[in-house]
């Protein structure tokens, strides 16, 4: 049996559903199961990451485990998961986040385990844009020439499935950067939503200063507005190179920017 955590996040739910429309034995984390929306016949169990005890009472069902870590795996984590009879460990962190940082307590665990580092999330262009499109049919960003790979989370779920349903040790200490097909500038994605979408859509280019002011009247956490535009800035400056991973795990291609946008035209 799999246990997936985030289960009711973007990979998270994904995975879930995709385990279980394919007859995998799957236990959903929430820690608030009461309030989680997942498909019918899914068992949702309680827990939390941040308090590895929590998750005593379910380890002995299971065998594997997604992890959405963020930035960061404890050694009180996995160490409890090892000590609980997990065998396979599949995590899922930021290219921007130390890799040892969650791979070191893997490593001193005994457990197999597989390191996924995804790219940016394409789900991020309806967080950052999707209100201001909504409202004023125009996006404000700093950076416009800045360059990502925007990934699909239904390639991470794919390449999550199908390392965790792999029999063989073939994956085993393998750390996979994932990225989407392709390199597009953030202009170039505004022009892939107006273009789908139908709609006229004015790119409003803002300094960094102001664009640090109005994320933090939307966000109020410095940090974190501080990250998206040292991200953005280093991405106008060190371009990133998609990588074919998605396609070489799963034998399917990434899918684009523009099928992501397709898949989520009601959030524009």
């Amino acid at each position: 049996m799999i246990l997936v955590t985030g289960a009711t996040g973007l990979v998270g739910g994904e995975l879930v559903a995709k385990l279980h429309a394919n007859g995998v034995e799957v236990l959903a984390l929430s820690r608030n199961p009461g309030t989680a929306k997942l498909p019918d016949g899914v068992e949702v169990v309680s827990g939390d990451l941040s308090a590895p005890a929590s998750l005593e009472h379910i380890l002995s069902r299971v065998d594997r485990v997604y992890l959405s870590a963020g930035g960061r795996m404890s050694d009180a984590l996995a160490a409890t998961l090892s000590r609980g009879g997990v065998k396979r460990v599949v995590v899922v962190s930021g290219l921007d986040s130390p890799p040892d940082d969650v791979e070191r307590p893997l490593r001193a665990s005994g457990m197999e385990w597989t390191s996924l580092r995804p790219s940016a999330f394409a789900a991020n262009s309806s967080d950052m844009w999707g209100p201001s499109i909504r409202a004023t049919q125009s996006v404000r960003t700093p950076y416009p020439e800045a360059v990502t790979a925007p990934i699909h989370e239904s390639d991470i779920a794919d390449v999550a499935a199908t390392v965790l349903l792999d029999d063989g040790d073939g994956h085993h200490e393998k750390r996979y950067e994932l990225t989407g097909p392709q390199a597009l500038s953030l202009r170039r994605q505004v022009e892939t939503i107006a273009e789908i979408t139908r709609r006229d859509i004015a790119l409003i280019e803002e300094t960094p200063e102001e664009a640090r002011e109005r994320l933090l009247t939307i966000s109020g956490h410095k940090a974190f507005v501080d990250r998206i535009l040292q991200r953005w800035l280093d991405a106008s400056q060190n371009p990133p190179s998609p990588t074919t991973n998605v396609e070489i795990i799963t034998g399917h291609p990434a899918r684009s920017f523009g099928q992501w946008v397709r898949d989520h035209l009601d959030e524009f």
